[in-house]
């Protein structure tokens, strides 16, 4: 079964190519879920899940990174499990079916040779291009985090997948444009509802799983209801906005070293002496991050960081595309949004065995394939 959008297009032999995957597999376990490479049309953005994973078997948890129902599903697991979408007014409805459909799949695979699926830019009237009531919508966030435990026998991987849902489907309320856009009554709704589903169903050991600075950041305020500290954090991350440029590299016996430039994007930032740079690293099959911090590398001058990243961290993505951020920080208490390293012309080279690659809008990656 696969289910499409009256403005979306297919690909004409988009769902041979679907059906073939789930028919050729050397794997005893079938194939009950094929996702499709996809790809927006009339400026429609799409998850960066889509221009990453490699074709073949994924995770549960980067699965979880696209909730909208433009699946090929097999109709027998859809009738066993009694699948449907819940009715009325409901926030999150399609991610609420797919999360119970993603936990009953014996495999999941995504179709990611070519684009195979055209999204367009939303049109017309739906519940999602209403403004959010924030309540229905937490409400929904707990109905999907309770699948997932529910669905998972292993606890602990549950919380995880649960905590980076959250991280995705509640800290995205919380970014400049859109906190800017957002009533100073609401804010404070939000806030006080995410404290609760922080509360309720994610314990705060494992808020050291994000990686990312200003995420930890947030989901402390939260935890703490600090609306105010919210919004100066917030405001202090617009100026910390900075284009992420690798200039250099180089290896010794235990360690790949990159020097990236950060180069301000904002009129008043809040670039300075005690400027602080973390480098993010992220597989593109795992959901899984690691944080080099930096070390400036002139007082003063352009911001370049130096980034020593050890083998053995470097290593385990073995077999594996790993995409890199940066992310600013003032020197005290904020920092900024995690910006994409490109590099001043095409790149690739080998340092200590690994491949440092840079073409297109993919920015500049680590490949450990070979």
């Amino acid at each position: 079964m696969f289910f499409l959008d009256g403005d979306d297009t297919l690909d004409p032999r988009a769902l041979r190519e679907m059906l073939e995957m789930t028919q050729k597999s050397d794997s005893p376990e079938p194939v009950d879920v094929v996702i499709p490479r996809l790809r927006g049309t009339g400026g429609r953005r799409i998850v960066p899940l889509f221009l990453r994973h490699p074709h073949g078997d994924i995770e549960l948890g980067r699965a979880m990174e696209t909730l909208t129902p433009q699946k090929l599903i097999r109709r027998e697991m859809i009738e066993r499990h009694g699948l449907r979408f819940p009715e009325g007014e409901v926030r999150l409805e399609d991610g609420i079916f797919m999360t119970r459909a993603y936990v009953r799949a014996r495999r999941i695979a995504y179709c990611g040779h070519r684009t195979l699926y055209f999204f367009a830019a939303g049109r017309g009237e739906n519940i999602s291009s209403r403004s959010f009531r924030p309540a229905k919508y937490v409400d929904s966030c707990r109905v999907i985090a309770g699948t997932l435990r529910e669905g998972i026998p292993d606890q602990d991987r549950a919380t995880r997948l649960i905590a980076e849902f959250f991280g995705r489907q509640g800290l995205r309320f919380y970014t400049p444009r859109r906190w800017r856009l957002t009533h100073p009554l609401r804010r404070r709704e939000w806030v006080s509802l995410h404290r609760a589903f922080l509360r309720d169903l994610v314990p705060p050991a494992s808020d050291a799983a994000h990686v990312h600075p200003t995420d930890r950041r947030k989901i402390a305020l939260l935890r703490d209801g600090d609306l105010r500290g919210m919004n100066r954090l917030v405001r202090a991350e617009r100026q910390l906005a900075h284009l992420a440029t690798l200039t250099g590299s180089a290896a010794d016996d235990g360690a790949l070293e990159l020097i990236v430039e950060l180069a301000p994007q904002t009129r008043r930032p809040l670039f300075g002496e005690g400027s602080t740079a973390t480098l993010l690293l992220a597989g593109y099959r795992s959901s899984a991050e690691t944080a080099i911090t930096g070390e400036r590398v002139d007082a003063e001058g352009p911001h370049r960081f130096r980034f020593r990243l050890p083998l053995a961290d470097v290593l385990r993505y073995g077999g594996d595309r790993v995409a890199m951020w940066t992310v600013a920080g003032d020197g005290r208490a904020s920092s900024g949004s995690r910006v994409r390293i490109v590099s001043a012309s095409p790149l690739d080279e080998t340092r200590a065995g690994v491949r440092i690659l840079s073409a297109g809008q993919a920015g500049v990656s680590l490949d450990l394939r070979s």
